[in-house]
């Protein structure tokens, strides 16, 4: 490698070295994963404590929507707008061989956020529908009492 490239190398910050995500964003998608595998693998689905690990995954997810909006630059729905004809192309893309870094979410993995925030909202919701007498009432189910 000659003495020209080093120099370059040396002053052009890797991806990897780029810092994106401010601390609010780890901790959020980490505990995000602890209530998930906790509720989703080892409680049992009748038990309080799964009722209690639920909600702070539904609030976990709305602090992080709050947080798009009023958060840092990469934290932000503009940092990362979904599209599938822009995820159609990347895993195309992808396919052929392209190895293009994104300091956000790649078209896919935004994607899947999305997917994944809706999805634990619904749970959520429909997880405490599921403990109130109304919804119980209107669905003719019985809870197990013992």
């Amino acid at each position: 490698m000659s003495a020209s490239s080093d120099d370059r190398s040396s002053r052009r910050a890797s991806a990897r070295d780029v810092a994106v995500w401010d601390p609010l964003v780890p901790l959020i998608h980490w505990s995000l994963a602890l209530t998930i595998l906790l509720n989703g693998a080892i409680l049992e689905e009748e038990s309080n404590l799964h009722e209690w690990v639920g909600y702070p995954a539904l609030g976990l997810v709305g602090i992080r929507l709050v947080w798009a909006i009023i958060g840092p630059q990469y934290a932000r729905f503009t940092a990362f707008p979904p599209s599938p004809a822009r995820a159609i192309s990347y895993a195309r893309s992808v396919l052929s061989g392209d190895k293009t870094v994104h300091l956000s979410h790649n078209p896919l993995g935004t994607i899947m956020i999305y997917n994944l925030w809706l999805t634990v909202i619904g749970i959520g919701v429909t997880g405490y529908m599921m403990t109130t007498i109304r919804f119980l009432a209107s669905t003719g189910w019985k809870r197990r009492t013992s």
